[in-house]
């Protein structure tokens, strides 16, 4: 009965997980985005290693500080036309005028 063949466990797990990234590859679907927090992380290492930090100032402590203000920033409608990279770029260009330390 159709019943049966439905509840007949016809593919493994393993299947059913290759079949998913086949579809998603063809919808060229892609489970790795790119995110403004990403970008921020990467552009704030970029300042960290053209030493926009000074010895006494805690890297992490500076991240943490602009990881609210990306969160914060989000919370509004029109930043996000903005792509992922620009949305970042601005919250540490800001931060890095403040500290006047020219690394973008």
């Amino acid at each position: 009965s159709v019943k049966t063949e439905l509840r007949a466990p016809c593919y493994s797990p393993t299947d059913c997980l290759r079949m998913e990234r086949k579809v998603l590859d063809k919808l060229e679907w892609d489970l790795n985005p790119i995110t403004p927090l990403t970008m921020m992380e990467l552009y704030f290492l970029a300042a960290c290693l053209e030493g926009c930090l000074t010895p006494d100032e805690n890297p992490n402590d500076e991240l943490i500080m602009l990881t609210e203000q990306l969160e914060l920033a989000l919370t509004y409608s029109s930043i996000a036309a903005h792509t992922p990279s620009v949305i970042a770029l601005a919250i540490i260009t800001v931060r890095l005028s403040e500290k006047a330390c020219n690394v973008f």
